[in-house]
């Protein structure tokens, strides 16, 4: 079972007017440390995300290039077969259309492969890493 950090913060002590500089300097860093746990699982959710996102384009990467090894098997096939046989068009003909949805399948699976690949990492993390850098240096960029 995974540990859950309190949704909100913890209660606060007193006003910090009132608090002493240790007490100060021990609920700044515990606080920093909340922020760092919660930006790290962040950035580990978002990794698992494109991991399994990544895997579905390795899926399909190889069924595309599985497909178009064996259409361009059958067109070679087709190539030899009508050569052989100069004007025996029906053999070599029967091999190009098995060779066509084939080279068509492996287009379509390269298609959707291609389509479905990460274009951004870790999103989510990035911007809120910038929000927090934003906050702490207004004068950033």
């Amino acid at each position: 079972m995974e540990r859950s950090e309190p949704a909100c913060t913890p209660m606060r002590s007193p006003e910090p007017r009132e608090m002493s500089a240790a007490d100060l300097v021990r609920e700044s860093m515990d606080d920093i440390t909340l922020l760092a746990r919660r930006q790290v699982e962040l950035l580990r959710l978002e990794i698992l995300q494109e991991l399994r996102q990544q895997r579905r384009l390795l899926v399909r990467a190889v069924l595309a290039a599985s497909l178009g090894l064996l259409g361009i098997s059958m067109a070679l096939i087709a190539a030899a077969s009508g050569l052989a046989a100069a004007l025996a068009l029906p053999v070599w003909a029967t091999s190009l259309m098995m060779a066509a949805p084939l080279l068509a399948g492996g287009v379509l699976a390269g298609g959707l492969g291609w389509i479905a690949r990460v274009r951004r990492l870790v999103p989510v993390s990035r911007s809120e890493l910038e929000k927090e850098l934003q906050w702490i240096d207004p004068k950033r960029p």
